[in-house]
């Protein structure tokens, strides 16, 4: 980039590109309006102008059809003249009337217009002939009087002597029967009727032949002129389209030097942002990694306490922990979703659950946080909800505990806070209401509450804490869960968040067996490679395999993992992904490359990571693994590995 260039592009008039970027768009609209008009225009003009060819070539084939009635009247005449047999003669004089009364019809479509058919003979199999239909408007009057005049007499003449020749015939074969000898005489005056009546179809013929040839002589002409119209209005629609060219082109020559250093400018900033991104999303991978690491190793032995425990207080203790561990999970897993963040986009998992256990498990993290603070939380679930309902459980709790963390920041001591669950049959709504006697809020700090990194006053962040996302969260999961979140406040007297969501009634809930159970109900076989570098970790797992019974090894790393498996026949490795020396996916990669060219069995390799982030599980499985296990560990998702591999 040149230095005039650098230099001029840091002081860019915006506005000014932004009208001529307007300017630009108005040329390119008024451009493409105008070409739309002109073809528009060419593709009408040219239809009417087909229309007048179509128009034409109907009143040619108009005549065809008279010339080809006109000829089948002779050819039905000379056929009465030779049929002996009364019954026939009449059928043919019928037939012969229903072709006059045709060539009336195309007389009358002549003269008024109107749709007529076209009757081809094609005398092929399974197609005798082929029917087509035409629409004519009267172009000249003059030449339909011509015709007119011409043919009605000469039609209606014919038609009388189609009548006395049956008169006639019907005479001679009187005269036949009775054996007569007037019978040859009389053949000679009807000898002399058909002579006097032939010279009648010639001249039908010659009238309208005529009148044939002169409208082939108009279609040529026309069929030229229409042409040279067409290459007229072509060549116009050529020459506005080239001057609209030429002028649009002027147009952005004008301002291309300005959008030119705007799209340089963009581009920096895009790069800028690009990098920002990446440096962003290394982050929230590392963060989620290291964030998932503790807590693999706090639900895990969570898990193995609750165990352990027999003293039902203590067990309610631990679930509730267990519990939370698990709603904090879900959320991180939302926040540090880098793409879905990105994208603002959260997956919703609606499944049966009971509401009871799930909305008190909530109640109860509360109640202790309430007690700290020297709160009383009044929790009120109405008795009336089904045992199952069908929805995302986990946003509703993410919901649910972002309002009542509210609720415990901004209310003091010896206050109350109230949690009311409802759930409207008719409508198929779970209905909730949170309320504080906290600070409130005025009706100008409502309308920016909801949106992110906002709070009520300046100094809530210094005095109270947070980021400001809980509330612009919820609004977000309730729309996506199709509903409503409200809010009523009023300043120094509380607030009060309702938020209405579609519940339909789900199948009951079935309890699980419980880990003991599961444990004591299958017989695995078989030994373990497990490759983990974290000492927490590998304590965690180390309790969970053992209690479980089976015989495995513990690697540290990659390198150490692809040594035990030259060394030793593993049924199943556990491997994870950040490891030093070397990583699981290229430890992974090493087996893979091993096993081909030895060719020997294949060995089930299941990633047990703390990456969790967007198409992870795709990405070990593309490098050859076979399953995936993603920290903080869910045990039953290893016992069906370790069910399905030992």
């Amino acid at each position: 980039m040149s230095h005039s260039l650098t230099k001029h592009r840091k002081t860019l008039d915006y506005p000014s590109i932004s009208k001529q970027l307007r300017l630009v768009y108005i040329v390119f609209a008024m451009g493409f309006g105008s070409l739309a008009l002109i073809n528009y225009l060419n593709s009408y003009y040219q239809e009417n102008l087909d229309k007048q060819l179509e128009n034409v070539q109907a009143k040619r084939v108009l005549g065809s059809e008279v010339i080809n009635h006109i000829s089948q009247l002779e050819r039905i005449y000379y056929r009465i003249t030779t049929q002996i047999n009364p019954l026939a003669r009449k059928l043919s004089q019928d037939e012969a009337f229903e072709h006059v009364a045709k060539i009336y019809q195309l007389l009358d479509v002549f003269e008024k217009g109107g749709d007529f058919q076209q009757t081809l003979i094609l005398n092929l199999p399974e197609h005798d002939n082929v029917t087509k239909t035409w629409h004519y408007e009267p172009i000249q009057t003059q030449t339909f009087d011509v015709l007119k005049i011409g043919l009605l007499p000469k039609l209606k003449t014919v038609e009388e002597k189609f009548r006395e020749l049956d008169r006639q015939m019907a005479v001679a074969d009187d005269l036949y029967q009775q054996k007569s000898p007037i019978l040859a005489d009389h053949m000679s005056k009807v000898q002399s009727i058909i002579k006097n009546t032939l010279p009648l179809f010639i001249r039908l013929l010659e009238e309208t032949n005529r009148v044939q040839f002169e409208q082939r002589q108009n279609q040529q002409a026309l069929t030229e002129q229409v042409l040279t119209q067409k290459r007229y209005f072509e060549w116009g629609s050529y020459s506005a389209t080239l001057f609209l060219f030429i002028l649009t082109i002027l147009a952005v020559r004008v301002i291309s030097r300005h959008i030119t250093e705007m799209a340089v400018d963009l581009n920096d900033k895009k790069n800028q942002a690009l990098e920002a991104t990446k440096s962003k999303s290394v982050f929230l991978a590392n963060m989620s990694h290291e964030i998932r690491t503790p807590l693999n190793a706090i639900t895990g032995f969570l898990g193995l306490l609750k165990q352990e425990e027999t003293n039902p207080e203590k067990i309610k203790y631990l679930t509730t922990i267990e519990e939370s561990s698990h709603s904090l999970v879900g959320i991180i897993n939302d926040i540090l979703d880098f793409s879905k963040i990105e994208s603002n986009k959260l997956e919703i998992d609606k499944i049966d659950f009971n509401p009871h256990t799930a909305f008190n498990s909530v109640a109860d993290l509360f109640r202790a946080r309430c007690l700290e603070k020297k709160l009383k939380l009044n929790v009120t679930i109405a008795k009336d909800i089904p045992d199952s309902l069908h929805s995302d459980p986990l946003r509703i709790k993410q919901v649910l505990t972002n309002l009542l963390s509210n609720a415990v920041k901004f209310t003091q001591s010896h206050h109350s806070i109230y949690l009311d669950i409802d759930y409207e049959h008719e409508k198929k709504q779970l209905v909730f209401s949170v309320k504080d006697e906290g600070i409130g809020i005025t009706p100008e700090q409502k309308k920016k509450i909801f949106q992110p990194f906002a709070q009520a006053e300046n100094d809530t962040t210094r005095k109270f804490g947070g980021t400001g996302l809980g509330l612009t969260i919820s609004r977000m999961l309730v729309e996506l869960l199709d509903g409503e979140l409200s809010v009523e406040s009023e300043l120094g007297a509380g607030s009060q968040f309702k938020f209405r969501i579609p519940a339909s009634i789900g199948k009951t809930v079935s309890k699980q067996k419980s880990i003991d159970s599961v444990q004591k109900s299958q017989q695995r076989h078989g030994k373990l490679l497990l490759v983990e570098d974290n000492k927490t970790n590998q304590l965690l797992m180390s309790a969970i395999l053992k209690k479980q019974g089976i015989d495995f090894d513990l690697a540290e790393d990659g390198l150490q993992a692809i040594k035990a498996v030259n060394r030793q026949t593993y049924d199943l490795v556990l491997m994870d992904e950040n490891m030093p020396n070397m990583s699981g996916s290229e430890a992974t990669q090493k087996i893979r490359e091993m096993e081909a060219q030895t060719k020997s069995r294949r060995l089930p390799i299941v990633a047990l990571t703390a990456n969790a982030m967007k198409d992870d599980r795709e990405r070990f499985l593309a490098v050859g693994m076979d399953d995936y296990l993603n920290k903080p560990l869910n045990l039953s998702e290893l016992h069906r590995i370790l069910d399905s591999y030992l």
